[in-house]
């Protein structure tokens, strides 16, 4: 059994790009392939500013696992693939 990997998701409101990746990281979740902690960019714009550019970020372990424009494919190259599921 894979272990649960705990991810941090650093996203703004009104992100399109950060939708459609809370959306493909979903599927994760459901299976208990991952806890996610949502952190909103309004709430501590200082503490995140070197993250402003990239939005969304997902963060493993205070490491860059994936940010930007994400699709299934790089979701799946990080997290391995979700059998059965599609996003």
């Amino acid at each position: 059994m894979t272990a649960t990997r705990h991810l941090v998701v650093i996203t703004r409101q009104d992100c399109e790009l950060c939708e459609h990746l809370l959306a493909l990281l979903a599927p994760y979740q459901s299976a208990g392939r991952i806890i996610l902690k949502a952190l909103d960019f309004a709430d501590n714009p200082a503490g995140l500013a070197a993250y402003v550019w990239r939005l969304p970020v997902v963060l493993e372990d205070e490491q860059e696992l994936l940010w930007g424009n994400v699709g299934a494919a790089e979701v799946a190259a990080a997290l391995g693939p979700l059998d059965a599921v599609r996003v």
